[in-house]
């Protein structure tokens, strides 16, 4: 998984390393653009989460994406969605309900996408694709595509899987 992982990362950073001459190129000709490639690391008693987050863009705003490596600190395997609820013993039960009680309490408006939000994280669990670590306080985040209105349509925020109380409700 290492050595995958690893591959993956540096061709990740060679294409935006060629990438850089074209953005370079743009702004001097007052077309250009920006790029962002970095990472994130958190550690737990259990788990190494490695958030990495990457987008360019040529316009006034930046919409990152974003890759998520979690590893068992014990046996050093790369851990897929469900073996982290396993190995972190999480009520997944109540994981879910305050993942969407954050998506629905957040500070902007984006009420008429709830369900278009809500389908595309229910989908990231039933596939596996869902994007989720432990952060600096031991608690797992989930990385969510929301919908909102506007622009691009949707961007990348992270929800907590405790009750947060700083909602827009409060």
């Amino acid at each position: 998984d290492a050595y995958r992982i690893n591959r993956e990362l540096k061709d990740l950073y060679n294409e935006y390393a060629d990438r850089f001459d074209d953005f370079y190129i743009g702004l001097e000709s007052g077309n250009g653009g920006s790029q962002v490639l970095g990472y994130y690391s958190f550690l737990s008693d259990k788990v190494l989460s490695v958030v990495v987050i990457y987008g360019y863009q040529q316009t006034d705003v930046l919409y990152p994406n974003y890759k998520v490596y979690n590893f068992d600190l014990s046996s050093g395997d790369l851990l897929d969605y469900d073996d982290m609820i396993k190995l972190l013993d999480v009520d997944t039960d109540l994981v879910y309900s305050n993942v969407l009680d954050n998506i629905s309490n957040n500070d902007f408006d984006f009420d008429i996408f709830y369900d278009e939000t809500v389908n595309e994280f229910n989908s990231s669990i039933n596939d596996g694709s869902v994007l989720c670590f432990v952060n600096e306080d031991g608690v797992l985040e989930y990385i969510v595509d929301v919908f909102v209105p506007g622009g691009r349509g949707n961007v990348y925020y992270r929800f907590s899987s405790e009750k947060v109380t700083n909602s827009k409700d409060n």
